[in-house]
């Protein structure tokens, strides 16, 4: 219970305080065991697995919100706080608004990025240092220069885990593993369409890469841990490192998103 002593020394205490109780749905999740050095599995109570969902509505602002709890809602532009992607001083962003715009597509709510610096800055642990599903729905602008676009970066100013880029038309993923020697370019072969909507989920299970894009789908074989939790950012981002094809910059992302979630398990 809680206690309260006023300046009168008189003493008030609260009823007894319980935590909610957890649902009794179990789930198996895949762990990287530090002893052993390989993925395994733990059973744990399913309601503790977070699935992040970002509300696309424009009366949130710079805000968005999500429907997990309020300590993963994301800002349109920012991140330069201490070990926040934009903090580090060797970072040249150009200069102006670094916020994407709230749009109307088609009678949703959706935001559209300029291609020059707009981005959306998460939390640290937003992104899972573990399993994950990330899924987004893009309508891209595509590059009319040899150039990869960005579209997502688990990253501060070193890597966390998985980038994601459109290359040659094709989704292209990088990845920085635990050990730091290992950084496979993951290429999809997948073309996503440019001024359209595209559907896109990747997945992680610590044995297996799933990428889909518009319903195709393509299986990359890895196993390993991601780096570390980092923050993370959709859009953009001034430093090479993880690109998919060093020394190129790529491109910060153009074009319109109007849905975003992290799930911290592998679907």
């Amino acid at each position: 219970s809680a206690r309260a002593i006023s300046e009168s020394g008189r003493i008030w205490r609260s009823c007894p305080l319980r935590p909610d109780a957890v649902p009794g749905e179990m789930t198996r999740l895949p762990v990287f065991d530090e002893y052993a050095k390989r993925p395994a599995e733990a059973t744990v109570p399913a309601a503790m697995v977070p699935t992040i969902d970002y509300v696309f509505a424009p009366a949130t602002g710079s805000v968005l919100v999500n429907t997990w709890d309020p300590f993963y809602n994301a800002w349109l532009g920012g991140g330069t706080w201490y070990c926040e992607p934009f903090s580090d001083p060797r970072i040249v962003c150009r200069p102006g608004s670094r916020v994407p715009k709230w749009v109307t597509d088609a009678g949703r709510a959706a935001l559209e990025f300029d291609g020059v610096n707009d981005y959306i800055n998460f939390p640290k642990e937003a992104f899972p240092q573990g399993p994950f599903t990330l899924t987004m729905e893009i309508k891209p602008t595509l590059p009319t220069n040899d150039v990869p676009m960005t579209l997502f970066r688990h990253f501060e100013f070193i890597r966390g885990s998985i980038s994601v880029f459109i290359d040659r038309g094709n989704l292209v993923a990088t990845w920085g593993d635990r050990n730091l020697d290992r950084e496979p370019r993951i290429d999809s072969g997948i073309k996503v369409l440019g001024n359209q909507w595209n559907d896109i989920s990747i997945s992680y299970d610590l044995h297996l890469f799933k990428i889909k894009v518009n319903g195709e789908t393509f299986e990359f074989p890895w196993e390993g841990r991601p780096f570390r939790f980092k923050p993370s950012v959709f859009g953009g981002h001034d430093k090479v490192e993880l690109s998919p094809r060093p020394p190129v910059q790529p491109a910060y992302y153009c074009g319109r998103l109007r849905r975003l979630s992290f799930c911290h398990h592998a679907l």
